[in-house]
Order: structure tokens, then C-alpha cells, then sequence
């Protein structure tokens, strides 16, 4: 849980870019994949030569290939779905791929976004995102462990960048039935977190369509900090302007409670487990810290300087 991914990957360029390195390589996309492993490595490759080339500022250059070398990506990929030898199993692996094409290529070119409306040109690429969710997520509920992470990041990202009311309760509906566990994410404290989301920014308004939702009612999670004890996140959302208080960017503090039937397990060993007004995590931008000592309330902290994009178990 580190906030929004998009303003994640703003970070991690920005801490890249004070890196002096050269004109990153250029990529070559195979005519066949030989494995679902293998596409997701190549997309892999593309996305971080994609940050790369945000963090050496060439930013013109990139947009200018980069949906070139996905839907080059994306035509192998279909390639080799079509192959009679393609087992059922491995054809829900490439669909999970495209999610993460889709959402990936999407992140890239919005990171640096000052407005919210932006996202309404995506709506096609929201609803196949969630299509494809409603689909995996009903035939198993998934658990998996590591760094890496998927569809709970893109589902919570769909829920809170598509103010289309259908796309996001369908959204807000997959975080919070299908149980999925991704490492450190839960889908049903994501869908806690998107559900205050949504009742912030439609309050007030009849929302019928994602115009029905202007600038000045969308927020972003700028950060929060979770309390096992109290079973309670604080959340801070941020309005437009959102990158900057000084301009008048208005920051609202909202305090979720814990679905029930979340297991909540303190990660500190000591003997001040009484104190319950100490954060055992505490997310923002970029970053990541986790309780590591009650009593001297220090923090075990991670960054993302080496930015990860969501890619789906598979």
C-alpha cells in the first residue's frame, strides 16, 4: 500500500532522474512467444526501458513508440494464443498480460497528469481492465507472496481514477468479495479504501456518467497510516490543485474502519503493545514504512525508487 501509483511512479523518475546513466536501449519484440513467462518478461523489459526513458527526460521520444512497441507486444501475444497447443489455463495468463498493458501504458502516460478529468478518455481500457477482473476473480480467490503484485493494485487504481458509477462499483464490488491477497494487499481493505473514495466525490452530486463529477469534487490518496489495534486506517485525500497546499490544494482526513473478518496481526515485538495511538504502517507517495519497535516507535521504511509496475499472478 503506497498510496497512488500513478504519483508513485512520478516519485521514482524523479529520484531517477539524478542518476547519470545513457540513452536507454532500444527493444526488439520476438515474432512468437515461446512461454507465457517469456511475454511477460519482454513486457517487463519494455515498461522499465519506458521509466527509463521518463527518468533520461525523453519523454517526447518515448510517446512517440511506446504504443508502437506494446501493440507490437500485444499482436505476438495474440499470436500465440491462437496456437492450437495453448492450454486454457495459459490463454487467462494473457489476458492477465493485457490488464497489466493496458493499465501500464495508461499509468505512463498520466503520470505527470495535473488533472483528474484526463482519465475519462480511458474508459474503454477501464471497462475490458474490469471485465477481465470479474472474470478471474470469480472463478478463484488467489493468494501469492513477494514484491510483486497485480490485480489488486489495478482494480484499486480502476476505482479510483474511472468515475463512470457502473465501472466503479464493479471495481469497489471485486475489491470487496473476491478475497484476493497479494503479499502485503488486501483487496478488501482496498475496497474500504475506494469505498470512502466514492462517497467523498459523489456526495452531493447525481452521478449518472464520469462528466457528472467535476474537477473540484475529485480527490487523490496522498497518504494514510493503519492501526491494527483500533482496526482503523487514516486516510489523507487531497483536492485540486492537487501537487501543491501552498496553491490551494484542500487535504481532508477520513477515518475508515477495518471490514469485518480482516485478521490483524501486530508486526512490532515489545512490550508496549497497550500503546494503540502509534501507526503500525504508515503509506505516502513512494513510500512505505512498517512498525518496527513500539516502544521507541521506529519504523522499518521502503521506497520505490526501483518502481515496480502491477503485473498479475499468473
Amino acid at each position: 500500500m503506497m498510496a497512488d501509483p500513478a504519483r508513485a511512479l512520478n516519485v521514482s523518475v524523479t529520484r531517477k532522474a539524478t542518476t547519470s546513466y545513457g540513452e536507454p536501449m532500444q527493444l526488439d519484440i520476438p515474432n512468437q512467444f515461446t512461454s507465457t513467462l517469456q511475454a511477460r518478461n519482454v513486457l517487463q523489459d519494455i515498461l522499465f526501458w519506458a521509466h527509463n526513458m521518463l527518468a533520461a527526460g525523453l519523454e517526447d521520444r518515448l510517446f512517440a513508440v511506446l504504443r508502437v512497441l506494446v501493440d507490437s507486444w500485444f499482436v505476438t501475444l495474440n499470436n500465440t494464443s491462437r496456437s492450437e497447443s495453448t492450454p486454457k489455463e495459459a490463454l487467462t495468463r494473457n489476458r492477465l498480460l493485457n490488464v497489466a498493458r493496458l493499465f501500464s501504458v495508461m499509468l505512463l502516460e498520466t503520470f505527470r497528469a495535473t488533472d483528474e478529468t484526463i482519465y475519462d478518455e480511458y474508459m474503454d481500457d477501464f471497462t475490458e481492465i474490469i471485465r477481465t477482473a470479474e472474470v478471474v476473480t470469480s472463478r478463484s480467490t488467489k493468494t501469492s507472496f513477494g514484491i510483486d503484485n497485480g490485480l489488486v493494485d489495478i482494480v484499486g487504481f480502476v476505482g479510483q481514477h474511472c468515475r463512470d458509477p457502473v465501472i466503479r462499483r464493479q471495481a469497489l464490488g471485486i475489491s470487496t468479495r473476491s478475497g484476493r491477497v497479494e503479499g502485503g494487499r488486501l483487496a478488501y481493505i482496498a475496497g474500504a479504501i475506494l469505498g470512502e473514495t466514492v462517497r467523498l466525490e459523489e456526495q452531493g452530486l447525481s452521478v449518472k456518467a464520469a462528466g457528472d463529477i467535476p474537477e473540484s469534487h475529485r480527490v487523490r490518496l496522498w497518504a494514510g497510516s493503519q492501526y491494527f489495534g483500533w482496526r482503523k486506517i487514516r486516510l489523507v485525500f487531497r483536492r485540486s490543485p492537487y501537487d501543491d497546499s501552498m496553491l490551494g490544494a484542500q487535504e481532508e482526513d477520513v477515518w475508515v474502519s477495518l471490514p469485518d473478518g480482516v485478521e490483524m496481526v501486530d508486526p512490532s515485538h515489545d512490550d508496549c503493545s497497550s500503546d494503540l495511538s502509534t501507526p503500525d504502517t504508515v503509506f505516502g507517495s513512494g513510500y512505505v514504512a512498517f512498525l518496527d519497535n513500539r516502544c521507541t516507535r521506529s519504523y522499518y521504511a521502503i521506497d520505490s525508487s526501483p518502481f515496480f509496475f502491477p503485473i498479475p499472478k499468473m
